[in-house]
């Protein structure tokens, strides 16, 4: 009998570990496939060109601003010198950030619940559209949501097991996690509420190693917490121009991108078929596991289901701190926005995703004996897996290259390129990256948008050319003051000969008279 059992056990953690690597075989494979395919957009464009004018590390504290914390920029300076500027290449450390959060988002659900809640969190960052997005997008957000799940590893190891040692480990990941990224900020505030929640439950040993924990991350993170001139507003809170007030459906909407696809495909219908077809294989599957067991069986079940206490009473705490990490970054940027200014954005709170991944994980798991967790995952990769496939066959970012392209099929020597706006210079720095012919270019500055003072940075740029190609990127209210001056009406001296559209990037041909 011991040896059955022994054999039921190691088959069992075969089975496992078998399970574990098919997830992140597969959460590589999501992340690596078509990495270099396309072209960078504008943010990734700044990482690229900051790392290339830095010549040391010390340039690169040039940047002064919260939201692009150095750890990223660290890593991508050697990175870049190591392995050159191509797209796959710059993009790779985001995308081994994002396979290894898979295994640490296994690793902190195994502690704080069971093995099998932490397979089934693995599985959903593993297949997250949103994770996979960012897991390739040359910028930090997929080293933010790594950082953030090792933190709240050794802050849960630290308050289960106050040593000093666990501390100091705590103390020193919240201080790398804030340099990731400043609304990291937020993720710290969820730890300090939960303590503060749970404060009773605590010896005196714990709280002073927390209390000094606090500290130290404090002081730490002052320097840059708030900006050295008295009374200045502190980058976290500052308003971010191109972003609109939110609504709640836009708290929903980020909900909805953490676990399903984008509409990139941009039709209503297909993304109905989609659901439709997910839901009438649930339904489907649903009722030939209800019609294998008698109907006082399957109540019976539902009714255990619907039983929270044995939930609450095992793993209460647990819950309460995942709570916390999945609403404080997405409630305290939503009422700032709404208060003061606009600063919320879906991907500035990707450190949220790995807790929405164990919470809805926790929530299938409980609901194995009405739902099997077969069912319930393959239902969901139903739904998501047309989205991947128009993720990895359209076009998702800036259309740089082939516009780039475009220009050079049909430029003559004599040809002037005017980018506009040209913010610090990189949107002539990613025309040149893709641009390999020699033009004159010239851009209009991001702070000129009225007409006499564009006019006149036209005039001084078109000396001696004869047509003049006008590369116009960036949000539709930022484009439409270009637009305006260009077309609405076209000045005079100029003919319009040829437009066209690239992913948020508009592109128009005239000539000189």
């Amino acid at each position: 009998m011991a040896q059955s059992t022994t054999e039921q056990s190691n088959n069992s953690g075969r089975q496992h570990f078998l399970l574990l690597a098919g997830i992140l075989v597969l959460g590589t494979l999501l992340r690596l496939y078509q990495l270099g395919a396309e072209s960078y957009w504008f943010d990734e464009i700044i990482t690229v060109m900051v790392e290339t004018r830095a010549e040391s590390l010390s340039d690169l504290h040039r940047l002064g601003e919260l939201h692009r914390q150095p750890v990223y920029f660290y890593t991508i300076f050697y990175w870049m010198r190591w392995f050159g500027a191509s797209e796959f290449a710059v993009r790779l450390p985001s995308a081994i950030a994002g396979i290894a959060a898979i295994a640490l988002l296994y690793w902190l659900g195994k502690t704080m619940f069971n093995q099998h809640v932490a397979l089934i969190a693995a599985f959903l960052i593993a297949v997250s559209p949103f994770h996979v997005h960012y897991s390739q997008e040359a910028r930090t957000y997929s080293f933010v949501a790594l950082v953030t799940i090792a933190c709240f590893f050794f802050f849960y190891r630290a308050v289960k097991n106050a040593t000093w040692i666990n501390f100091l480990l705590y103390t020193v990941s919240a201080y790398i996690l804030f340099q990731t990224h400043a609304f990291s900020l937020f993720i710290l505030l969820s730890q300090g509420l939960y303590f503060l929640f749970t404060w009773g439950k605590y010896t005196r040993n714990t709280r002073l190693l927390f209390s000094g924990s606090v500290l130290v991350i404090f002081l730490g993170i002052l320097p840059e917490l708030w900006p050295n001139l008295p009374g200045q507003t502190p980058d976290w809170a500052s308003p971010i121009f191109y972003l609109p007030e939110p609504s709640a459906s836009d708290i929903l909407r980020t909900v909805y991108t953490f676990a399903f696809p984008a509409r990139y495909e941009r039709s209503w219908i297909e993304v109905g078929i989609r659901y439709a077809i997910g839901l009438g294989f649930f339904g489907i599957a649903l009722g030939i596991v209800f019609a294998k067991q008698s109907r006082e069986d399957f109540m019976h079940k539902v009714k255990e289901a619907f039983n929270l206490q044995p939930l609450f009473s095992e793993w209460g705490r647990n819950l309460l701190l995942i709570s916390l990490w999945f609403l404080v970054p997405v409630v305290i940027p939503f009422v700032i926005s709404k208060v003061y200014s606009p600063i919320y954005e879906g991907r500035y709170i990707i450190n949220a995703l790995p807790a929405l991944s164990l919470g809805l994980a926790v929530v299938i798991y409980h609901l194995r004996r009405v739902i099997p967790v077969w069912l319930a995952l393959t239902t969901l990769v139903v739904m998501i897996v047309p989205g991947f496939y128009f993720y990895y066959t359209l076009d998702i970012k800036e259309q740089w290259r082939q516009m780039a392209a475009y220009v050079a099929a049909s430029d003559q020597k004599t040809d002037l390129v005017i980018l506009a706006p040209d913010e610090d210079g990189f949107q002539t720095d990613a025309f040149k990256l893709y641009f390999e012919d020699s033009l004159e270019s010239c851009g209009i500055p991001v702070e000129v948008a009225t007409p006499d003072k564009i006019d006149s940075i036209v005039d001084d740029c078109a000396q001696d050319n004869g047509r003049i190609w006008l590369v116009v990127r960036g949000l539709e209210q930022v484009k439409a003051v270009y637009q305006d001056f260009f077309l609405e009406p076209v000045p005079v001296g100029l003919t319009l000969v040829d437009k066209q559209h690239f992913n948020s990037i508009d592109l128009y041909l005239f000539e000189i008279e």
